[in-house]
This record gives C-alpha cells, sequence and structure tokens, in this order.
C-alpha cells in the first residue's frame, strides 16, 4: 500500500477481500444481488479496519481481530460495549420512509 500505486492497492485490497470470504466460510444465495452487495459492503468494511489498523496503529493489530470477531460471532452491538465499552443508543434500525 506505501507504494501509492492504486493499481496495486486495488488488486490488494480484492485479494484480502477474497481471503477474508473463505476464512469466514460465507454460503448465501450467490444468484440474489442483494445479498451480494451486502456481503461486499461488509467484507471491504472488515479489510478497510484492518489496512487502517496496519497503517496507522492506532488500533492494533489484536483489537481489529477481536472486533471482527465479535461482529461476525457476537454481535457489534455487544463487541463495541464488553471489549471496548462503547454504547450505541438505538436499539433497531429502520428503513428511511422516503415518501
Amino acid at each position: 500500500m506505501e507504494y501509492r500505486d492504486r493499481e496495486f492497492s486495488n488488486r490488494y485490497r480484492s485479494y484480502l477481500e477474497d481471503r477474508m470470504f473463505e476464512h469466514l466460510r460465507i454460503t448465501y444465495d450467490k444468484r440474489d444481488p442483494r445479498t451480494a452487495g451486502v456481503l461486499a459492503t461488509i467484507l471491504s468494511g472488515l479489510v478497510n479496519m484492518f489496512l487502517i489498523s496496519l497503517s496507522t496503529r492506532i488500533v492494533s493489530l489484536e483489537d481489529s481481530n477481536l472486533l471482527s470477531h465479535g461482529m461476525m460471532n457476537v454481535g457489534l452491538r455487544t463487541v463495541l460495549r464488553d471489549s471496548f465499552g462503547i454504547y450505541i443508543g438505538f436499539v433497531s434500525m429502520k428503513p428511511l420512509d422516503h415518501a
């Protein structure tokens, strides 16, 4: 990533997303574009979190692993509360009314 080569950066990010996808052993209906889009967004966010933790060292790699593990196995609100002391106020997310 330090080379600042956009093509390399995109290939590296794609590689990480593919490896994470395999590691998580995600199964889903590949004919459903909505599900594929949601998974792509989640994986992109997790990869971005790891890249930021590696490049800035603001969040340790161990904490990034703890967060990603918790997000997938426990739930985001629970892992943020129990492991990081971060409290999220909403109880549920509802779709915005576009009327």
